[in-house]
């Protein structure tokens, strides 16, 4: 290779180097330029995406404190709830107890109609005062009285008893005592086998659920109307279980005290 050939190849060489030259300084220049541009749109990238993850924060603290919110809300509806079934449960006993007490109340105050099937038994330990004298008092425009009535006058009919009508007195009925329940009222003058019969008709009534106690008393001030041998089966409305001391009558569960005859509490 002579010198002119060399020369033409390093001429070349050199047009060679100047062209790589120009693309490396444009390849530079280039990734100059896309690499501050990616550099700058990194940033505001990276500001687009810490704003949205403060939205995102924002956003999150809010559903959690609505959820919180949401949670308490829930929470105190439970309660209330709880609170309104405690209350509920508690109206529905005082509405038990309520009506318990009224149905006590009814029982206590209503004649119990005994049962018939008693009567059998009932009746033998009465035969022995056979043809006993006996009279009913009562108020017959009261419906509850008179299956107390049927009921008594079936049990004496069975053992015997006669029946027969009550004497009126002057100043009026025995009814018009303060008293509950049945009275067998005598005279004060009743010989003792009358006496006897009334205290054995007692416990039969009180078996057949029906209070009874025997009063030996006059009515009124004047002499009284009755027979001495007459039991006058006074039926009153039914009330507290009366009992009789002496000259004295008192209550059960009252303070009330009665006195009849005369003269001071024996």
């Amino acid at each position: 290779m002579d010198k002119a050939q060399i020369e033409a190849l390093l001429a070349r060489i050199d047009v060679w180097l100047l062209v790589f030259g120009i693309v490396v300084v444009v390849g530079v220049a280039g990734e100059s330029f896309f690499g501050i541009r990616h550099w700058w749109n990194s940033r505001k990238l990276q500001a687009i995406e810490e704003s949205e993850d403060r939205k995102r924060e924002g956003i999150i603290a809010k559903l959690n404190q609505e959820a919180g919110e949401a949670r308490k809300i829930a929470g105190e509806a439970n309660e209330r709830a709880s609170t309104n079934e405690k209350e509920a449960a508690r109206l529905t006993k005082v509405a038990e107890d309520e009506r318990m007490a009224r149905i006590q109340l009814a029982a206590s105050i209503s004649w119990r109609t005994p049962d018939r099937a008693l009567i059998p038994q009932l009746a033998p330990p009465l035969q022995r005062f056979a043809g006993q004298r006996f009279a009913f008092v009562t108020d017959i425009g009261d419906p509850e009285r008179a299956p107390v009535l049927s009921w008594v006058g079936i049990l004496l009919g069975t053992a015997n008893w006669r029946l027969e009508t009550a004497p009126v007195s002057s100043i009026g009925s025995e009814l018009k005592f303060q008293a509950t329940n049945i009275v067998l009222w005598l005279s004060p003058t009743a010989p003792s086998r009358v006496i006897e019969a009334a205290r054995a008709l007692v416990p039969a009534l009180e078996h057949g659920g029906l209070p009874a106690v025997v009063l030996q008393s006059g009515w009124g001030p004047e002499p009284d109307a009755a027979s001495p041998d007459l039991i006058r089966v006074v039926i009153f409305k039914k009330g507290p279980r009366m009992t009789v001391t002496g000259n004295t009558v008192t209550f059960e569960g009252l303070p009330t005290q009665l006195l009849f005859g005369s003269g001071p509490p024996h």
